[in-house]
């Protein structure tokens, strides 16, 4: 039954709470809660049905344009609807009344009816969503603190619409954005993206790309915008141009992959809350497929979801994906000119992943010296030496004040192994030969001496111990390697004193010095025996060569280190002090200082060539 007291509904934009409220007030009551009762309250500003039909019997307003802009219960506790536009719980107004003090001033001067009972309630005010009034260009003022928060009539009645006047003016572009939400409320949307997506994914994005274009391509702002209306200009342009923004931003500032997701600011973070959500996924496809194509990124990185696909490169990733050094991926692509020389870190040189393949897989089958020591059972000190006597062929040694690298085929490796062991036979039983380590020591003679001497054929009578073909498999006629003035007796007592060295030897065998010697050994690093000098009869402390060989094997001097990295010897202490590298002891003066090899390869410090 229609109420005999009534007043005028407004479909295009008022609340059905807002109605109950004039109502009230109309037929004489002191609020809508008196009105209705508060269970009934609440029913209404959800819309439900016994409600609504209720209100719409008293009122003479058809039931479907009072639930138009009713709040119903939400499916998810992050969303509520207002009309036809989704928003997020925290755009929703709680314990607070919003208003546009004009819009009621307006209401009170040409509505009809009671004063108390013309000025009606928004559906705009009703969302933090919107900001200002679009029609009066003020930002919506907002009051708590006692006042009826949802009973319009009782408000104005009470004269809370004066105390409280207009907060501010709102910028143009502001209202550009409140004028859009205004219009999905109403469900005015065409076939555009923007009209695609929901209306709290949309908020987040225009702050997503406000924030892109504030922090990284300021050339682009319109003065006087905020990130807000910034990203909402950039929004409606669509999925094209929302892509071209992240790719330019990306492009001219590079961001290292662990950082990709700060980079766009504290919006991803809800992205990511949300990246399973059917509502975002569109948008986070855009997003995503744009970061893959101009970032340095690939499986294993995230961003908003984690990424799939590889389409750029850095030297950095590159050189953990094909196990190379950074500065032998950079050399390799500057050489080939898939990039320019330039100061960027290795984390900021990009190339596309198709240019560098070419250039690069090659080089995964050389090896460096270290591989090619074990597979031939010696160091990388003797593999130094056999590429600079080039008796063994090395490619690409990256040079130009650059940390040297020498790189070995499978095919030269191959190559040096067949010469090296082509007119060998595997020998037992007594058959005279003695291994290539032994008949070093006795002629003294490098390996690399003897080892030329094969190639060139001066050696007829060579074998091998067993079909490893390493270097420990060679077996030498003594008798054919020339004689040398360095070659030793045996003593008195039989001892082959060539393989022992004294102490000046000791110095020239480690290049180094007196004092160092002299502190090795007292610091029993290098330990000494005792034997008869056949010359003088008297006993003297000697080193042992397996000592030299096992001291070698073990540590590396500051000095060689910083010769294999290229670098100062000062700034190459700094360094391994601060990976928390000791040398074996402290030293002072001239004493050089020395480090364990297994200790600067787990830190990653030994040089491939040290």
């Amino acid at each position: 039954m229609k109420l005999p007291v009534n007043v005028i509904f407004h479909p295009e934009d008022e609340t059905p709470l807002s109605l109950a409220s004039r109502l009230a007030r109309a037929m004489g009551f002191s609020s809508v809660a008196d009105f209705l009762g508060e269970s009934t309250v609440r029913a209404v500003v959800r819309g439900d049905d016994d409600a609504v039909i209720m209100l719409s019997e008293w009122s003479g307003v058809p039931t479907d344009h009072l639930r138009r802009f009713a709040v119903p219960t939400s499916k998810s506790s992050r969303e509520w609807q207002l009309g036809d536009a989704v928003f997020r719980k925290e755009m929703r107004v709680a314990g607070r009344f919003r208003f546009c003090p004009h819009c009621i001033a307006d209401d009170l001067k040409s509505g009809i009816g009671r004063p108390e009972a013309r000025p009606y309630q928004r559906a705009s005010w009703v969302t933090r969503a919107i900001r200002a009034c679009t029609r009066h260009h003020d930002v919506l003022s907002e009051v708590g603190d006692g006042a009826p928060t949802s009973d319009v009539a009782r408000f104005v009645a009470e004269g809370w619409h004066r105390k409280h006047q207009s907060a501010a003016h709102a910028e143009d572009g502001e209202i550009e954005v409140d004028a859009y939400i205004q219009r999905r409320i109403a469900g005015d949307r065409a076939e555009s993206f923007i009209d695609r997506q929901e209306v709290h994914v949309l908020l987040i994005l225009f702050d997503f790309l406000g924030y892109l274009v504030q922090k990284h391509l300021p050339s682009l702002l319109v003065s006087g915008k905020g990130v807000r209306a910034c990203g909402f200009d950039f929004a409606k342009e669509g999925e094209s141009t929302i892509a071209r923004l992240v790719e330019e931003a990306i492009s001219r500032h590079r961001p290292i992959p662990r950082r990709i997701a700060t980079f766009f600011g504290p919006s991803v973070r809800y992205l990511q809350r949300n990246a399973d959500v059917p509502a975002y996924a569109e948008v986070i496809t855009i997003l995503q497929q744009a970061v893959e194509r101009a970032a340095a990124v690939g499986s294993g990185d995230s961003f908003i979801q984690p990424l799939r696909s590889r389409h750029l490169h850095s030297v950095h990733s590159a050189s953990i994906e094909y196990g190379l050094p950074k500065e032998r991926v950079r050399k390799l692509l500057e050489k080939h000119s898939v990039i320019k020389p330039s100061d960027r870190s290795h984390h900021r040189v990009w190339f596309r992943v198709e240019d560098g393949m070419p250039v690069l897989e090659p080089a995964t089958k050389y090896m460096n010296t270290v591989e090619v020591a074990a597979i031939l059972g010696t160091n990388t000190q003797r593999i130094g030496m056999l590429i600079r006597r080039r008796l063994l062929n090395s490619v690409s040694v990256a040079a130009d004040g650059v940390r040297s690298f020498f790189q070995v085929s499978p095919d030269d490796l191959d190559d040096f192994r067949r010469r090296l062991f082509e007119r060998s036979e595997k020998v037992v039983g007594d058959h005279g030969l003695v291994p290539l380590s032994v008949a070093c020591q006795r002629k003294s003679l490098t390996q690399t001496d003897v080892i030329e001497m094969i190639f060139r054929g001066d050696l007829i009578n060579v074998g091998r111990s067993d079909e490893a073909r390493t270097l420990g498999s060679l077996l030498i006629d003594i008798h054919e390697l020339p004689n040398s003035d360095k070659g030793r007796p045996m003593n008195e007592g039989g001892e082959d004193q060539s393989i022992y060295l004294s102490f000046a030897e000791t110095e020239r065998a480690l290049s180094t010095t007196t004092a160092t010697v002299a502190a090795l050994v007292a610091n029993g690093v290098l330990p000494t025996e005792k034997t008869t000098n056949p010359r003088t009869r008297r006993s003297q402390r000697v080193v042992h060569q397996k000592s030299i060989g096992t001291f070698l094997e073990t540590y590396r001097s500051l000095h060689q280190i910083a010769r294999g990295w290229q670098r100062n010897i000062v700034v190459m202490k700094q360094e391994l002090d601060r990976m928390g590298l000791n040398p074996i002891f402290e030293t002072h003066g001239k004493i050089a200082r020395y480090y364990r090899i297994q200790e600067l390869l787990d830190s990653g410090m030994l040089p491939p060539d040290a």
